[in-house]
């Protein structure tokens, strides 16, 4: 295959990895094996070339257990495309969140600390929510490289995404008050709703509002995870968090720490 990328010796392309625009590669001087990313913004917007440098750049330097490492990143030898090329690692032997509750937990840990590192959030593909949901493994350094893609904090309050393919993507995971184009709102609230719409498609299957997979698509990997516990009013938090997570005003849901511990906030004074 042509290695047009600097520095990487492709060894496959989208129709094996089964993802567009996704690469896997080996650096040509260490032998590290490799998943690479490059964006099919138009080549022709220099806004979009900007937009993508910042979100890489910021992407590399957001050094977390959860993600993988950033080798490099830089333009391709095809004008007008930049690639972003993660660090494959070994699956650690027994590791892994096998259950719902284990994803949802790493799920919440991932986004504070992006919070913590000023990130507006991680933005995880809807197939990729789908795989976590099938027992898909998220643990250090495993998150699957070819699949996510950090968004830096806007000045105004914005998805990094915004102007770019991966926008109406990731807009049901972007808060109502966001979409409409508020400025100025609480980015933990935000922070609390993208945790909820996660994990909602990680408990039921689908998108807030869309309706529920059919049972015929439902895969075996599913089918064979334990069943999650019946819903009863104190085992059932995961689900009454997303509720209330979800709601339309920011200040009724519950702050990010909630995902952590599966407890619902306490009632607020009348």
């Amino acid at each position: 295959m042509p290695s047009w990328i600097p520095g990487y010796r492709l060894l496959e392309g989208p129709e094996q990895t089964g993802v567009p625009l996704r690469y896997s590669a080996v650096r040509e001087m260490d032998g590290v094996a490799a998943w690479i990313r490059v964006d099919g913004f138009d080549a022709s917007s220099s806004v979009a070339a900007q937009a993508v440098s910042t979100i890489y750049a910021a992407t590399a330097s957001f050094d977390h257990p959860l993600l993988p490492h950033v080798l490099d990143y830089g333009s391709t030898e095809v004008a007008g495309r930049t690639f972003i090329a993660y660090q494959i690692s070994e699956p650690v032997a027994g590791g892994g969140h096998r259950t719902r509750r284990g994803a949802m937990t790493a799920l919440a840990e991932l986004q504070i600390a992006a919070l913590e590192c000023g990130f507006a959030g991680v933005h995880l593909p809807l197939h990729e929510l789908k795989r976590l949901r099938e027992g898909a493994r998220l643990e250090a350094r495993h998150l699957p490289v070819n699949e996510f893609l950090c968004e830096p904090r806007r000045g105004d309050g914005s998805s990094g995404l915004a102007g770019l393919e991966a926008e109406k993507e990731g807009a049901p995971f972007i808060p109502p008050e966001m979409r409409s184009g508020s400025h100025g709102g609480s980015l933990r609230a935000a922070l609390a709703y993208r945790l909820a719409a996660q994990i909602h498609v990680v408990l039921e299957g689908h998108v807030a509002g869309d309706p529920a997979i059919e049972d015929a698509d439902k895969t075996v990997a599913l089918t064979a995870l334990p069943s999650p516990p019946r819903p009863f009013a104190e085992t059932d938090v995961p689900r009454g968090l997303v509720r209330l997570g979800l709601s339309l005003r920011p200040e009724d849901r519950p702050d990010p720490e909630h995902f952590l511990t599966f407890r619902l906030p306490s009632p607020k004074p009348a």
